[in-house]
């Protein structure tokens, strides 16, 4: 609930950004590339998702498809609302046509698709209502990419969590890799070699040799399974991320031994 409630407020604040270009003369929604692309509504339905994202890597939850659903239906509600905003906005309650009948939402959301205009016709008509097509598959699309993409981090099945990480050590050679990963089974011993062949003390200098080892825990921080990995590092002092050449399962005991 409070990944799905962080997706309503960056929802309302890209639609209120929207609303300030289109004091703007800008109308953000229908910026596109060769009339086919919907550059700015992807880019608002981004924005709209960055709540979601946020959530679930405030959480650690990893939703599952109904949330990304109930997501998707959020984004639509959000893309009426704002036109019913405008609508609101521009006819007040009470308002009424030539003929003296009140002013709906659907006629002022036809009449304004009718009136998008071209750098080659002021009204397109019907042909707006393709326009608008674009317009909402566009925000959907880049609403549920932007939040896909944070969904596909590593994650524990089981538990709906995204795994956590946790350094444990550099050390210069491969034998030092070998040396730890056998002691995996046994927490008391693994944290003796990884204390004794990379203690803290020396990161600094093994970081700094052409090619260095850098163990790593990734874990699941609700069931504690682990994946205890070593991972070659070539180049800059501070590389973060290489090749990984050993990667064994840990069990939940010597998780928690080792990092709780």
């Amino acid at each position: 609930m409070v990944v799905l409630a962080l997706g309503v407020v960056s929802s309302a604040l890209a639609f209120l950004a929207a609303h300030w270009f289109s004091e703007h003369k800008w109308d953000l929604l229908l910026w596109n590339v060769g009339y086919v692309i919907p550059l700015g509504a992807g880019l608002l339905g981004l924005a709209a998702s960055s709540g979601l994202a946020a959530g679930m890597w405030v959480t650690g939850h990893r939703p599952g498809v109904r949330a990304f659903v109930l997501f998707g239906l959020q984004l639509v509600g959000a893309y009426v609302g704002y036109y019913y905003f405008q609508f609101r906005r521009l006819n007040p309650v009470g308002t009424v046509d030539a003929q003296g009948l009140p002013v709906t939402f659907w006629w002022f959301y036809d009449a304004s698709t009718r009136a998008i205009s071209t750098e080659k016709k002021d009204a397109v008509g019907l042909i707006g209502y393709a326009f608008r097509g674009l317009e909402l598959a566009g925000f959907l699309a880049g609403g549920l990419i932007g939040a896909g993409l944070m969904a596909l981090r590593p994650h524990c099945v089981p538990c709906a969590r995204y795994r956590r990480t946790r350094v444990l050590g550099f050390v210069p050679a491969v034998e030092d890799v070998s040396a730890i990963v056998a002691q995996r089974a046994d927490a008391p011993r693994l944290r003796q070699e990884l204390a004794t062949r990379g203690p803290a003390s020396r990161w600094t200098e093994v970081r700094r040799l052409d090619e260095r080892y850098l163990m790593r825990m990734i874990f699941c921080p609700r069931c504690l399974t682990g994946l205890l990995t070593a991972e070659r590092l070539r180049g800059a002092f501070d590389q973060k991320h290489g090749s990984t050449v050993e990667s064994h399962d840990v069990g939940t005991q010597v998780v928690r031994q080792l990092l709780l």
